[in-house]
């Protein structure tokens, strides 16, 4: 009886569905992360690292904050590294200047960036850009559900 038992376990376990290729876990991105100079990493799920305002871009600027390699460089080298993750990219701005102004910088900024990390070897098509003229942070990658799993 206990050598069935144990066939039926080890025929169970055998059967469970593997990780698709594209997924990683949670825990293995998190120190990844962490190691972006001037990302502050969300500790939520799905996983998402942010540039909050002054550190990427100055308030009213479609460039980066002088130094703005020493944030992209590593940025870059972080994407090439993982090309089967899929992220959202938010791009915000909200300057006192009107909603058009507004859309039209965060689009401006999302052109900027893509082209950059194009120029640095990164495929594009794992990056959804979202330029909005909102609130929050001003760049925010935030990794599709599908991407990730738990623990």
């Amino acid at each position: 009886m206990r050598y069935l038992f144990a066939g039926l376990l080890l025929l169970l376990t055998s059967c469970a569905p593997a990780k698709p290729a594209g997924q990683l876990n949670v825990d293995q991105l998190l120190p990844q992360l962490s190691q972006l100079p001037g990302a502050v990493v969300a500790a939520t799920e799905p996983a998402s690292f942010s540039y909050p305002a002054e550190v990427m871009f100055g308030s009213y600027a479609v460039l980066p904050m002088p130094g703005g390699p020493k944030l992209l460089n590593p940025l870059a080298g972080f994407l090439k590294q993982n090309p089967q993750l899929r992220w959202q990219v938010d791009v915000r701005a909200q300057t006192g200047y009107g909603e058009n102004y507004d859309q039209a910088l965060a689009e401006k900024r999302s052109e900027l960036l893509a082209t950059y990390l194009l120029s640095k070897g990164v495929a594009l098509q794992g990056l959804y850009f979202q330029p909005s003229a909102a609130a929050g942070d001003q760049l925010e990658f935030t990794l599709k559900a599908s991407e990730a799993t738990a623990n």
